[in-house]
């Protein structure tokens, strides 16, 4: 989520999910394993804020396999939750086979190439 701006809406999404919290089990956005505010980690992203969330659940939906949540907020007080869910193992191998065992790093500088 990205609080940039829009502190209403990050006291708005902490109280639901505190709220949700009823057996312990609950969200806790202050840990950065289960909650990530790019407008305090990063700063403002500007326009392209949603998608650097989009990014960062992506891939920590792929490291991690489970869903994440992205959350962002429209210029009309709206709140938009899109869920990002990781590939099936099947097509992981095959992402392995074409970018190597972390695709994320493919092409970078320090490694990321498939074995041959």
């Amino acid at each position: 989520y990205d609080s940039t701006n829009n502190p209403e809406a990050e006291i708005a999404l902490n109280n639901a999910l505190h709220d949700l919290n009823k057996d312990g089990h609950g969200l806790e956005l202050g840990n950065v394993e289960e909650g990530y505010d790019i407008g305090r980690r990063l700063g403002n992203t500007g326009v392209s804020g949603a998608l650097v969330e989009i990014n960062l659940a992506t891939i920590a939906s792929y490291k991690d396999g489970g869903v994440s949540a992205v959350v962002y907020a429209g210029t009309d007080g709206s709140l938009t939750v899109q869920m990002v869910r990781p590939p099936d193992e099947a097509r992981k191998a095959k992402n392995s086979q074409n970018r190597g065992a972390d695709p994320f790093t493919f092409g970078s500088p320090t490694g990321g190439a498939p074995t041959e």
